[in-house]
């Protein structure tokens, strides 16, 4: 539905964002919580950024997952499940150590907000980890809403 604001008519009166590699990219730090983990756990080596980013995509089990297997390393469920509380550990203490807005994103965010549009978040990743990197790059109090993947709602498709 679009409304008449303070930038004329036809614009929508609500926009719901995703996360990750929509508002921001948020590879290099999961890369290096990845990294991290496995160097950590098992002395693996490095795996380069742009490896890792076509890891990503289904939740962070899935990511530990591709990255034990890049590595010839077992990744039976048990192990993951195993890990997954680490490697959260490790990336919530990086979040937003590399995690940057894409370019345009803070000025687009401020431009509908500013014109009364109503912004709303939607993303799978968890919902503390959502609203501490938003709070990070300064764009957090143009949300309304935010909604994690922690909220009690069901996941994004």
């Amino acid at each position: 539905m679009s409304t008449c604001n303070t930038r004329g008519c036809g614009w929508p009166s609500a926009i719901i964002f995703d996360l990750d590699g929509t508002l921001v990219d948020s590879v290099p730090d999961l890369a290096g919580s990845l990294n991290t983990l496995l160097a950590d756990a098992f002395g693996l080596p490095e795996l380069p950024i742009a490896e890792v980013r076509n890891m990503i995509g289904a939740g962070v089990p899935k990511l530990i997952e591709r990255g034990l297997k890049a590595h010839g390393a077992d990744h039976d469920a048990a192990r993951i499940e195993a890990l997954l509380p680490k490697f959260m550990e490790i990336y919530l203490a990086r979040a937003t150590q590399d995690t940057a807005l894409f370019p345009g994103a803070a000025e687009i965010l401020k431009a509908y907000s500013e014109a009364g549009v109503k912004l709303g978040l939607c993303t799978n990743k968890p919902t503390d980890v959502s609203e501490q990197i938003l709070r990070d790059l300064g764009v957090r109090d143009w949300f309304g809403s935010v909604i994690g993947g922690t909220s009690g709602y069901a996941k994004k498709p």
